[in-house]
């Protein structure tokens, strides 16, 4: 009796941990995205208009997920979005500023349900740590953790004449 409790309460704590997996594959999503890398929570999506894989990484407990993708230059565009109510179509400006002195704008998307912010990085180097506090909404992401090799071949193989 006791083997088949034990049995029955792996069972349930795996079909548990497999609804949390897919709950956080479909946060805030209308694409179907894949286990990158599970262990570090990393998410992919090949855009087939595109041609181009984007990762993503959710943060549930915050309610918000950050977005890489790689340019043809092999440079990191990233966005984080913030799963929020919002004004449609609305920008805020908040008090934080870009190196340049411009304040960085928050976006509202067109059906009021997310906020967003997008940040270009110069260099191909993806070893650093991206946080912000934009007047209360918060992000941390360590893109060390993250592995970028399958989106660099794809714009390898995709220059090929």
């Amino acid at each position: 009796m006791a083997s088949i409790a034990f049995v029955a309460l792996i069972a349930y704590e795996r079909y548990e941990s497999d609804q949390r997996d897919n709950a956080e594959l479909a946060y805030a999503t209308k694409d179907t995205w894949a286990w990158h890398d599970e262990y570090k929570r990393i998410q992919i999506h090949y855009d087939k208009e595109l041609e181009k894989s984007t990762l993503r990484k959710v943060n549930t407990h915050s309610s918000y997920v950050v977005y890489a993708r790689k340019s043809n230059d092999r440079k990191l565009e990233t966005l984080v979005q913030f799963i929020t109510k919002c004004n449609p179509n609305t920008k805020i400006e908040t008090s934080k500023k870009y190196s340049d002195g411009q304040p960085i704008i928050l976006s509202c998307n067109k059906s009021g349900t997310a906020l967003s912010y997008n940040a270009f990085w110069g260099g191909a180097d993806t070893d650093f740590v991206w946080n912000e506090d934009l007047d209360g909404f918060k992000f941390y992401v360590d893109f060390g953790d993250w592995d970028f090799t399958k989106l660099d071949q794809e714009i390898t193989l995709s220059k090929a004449k």
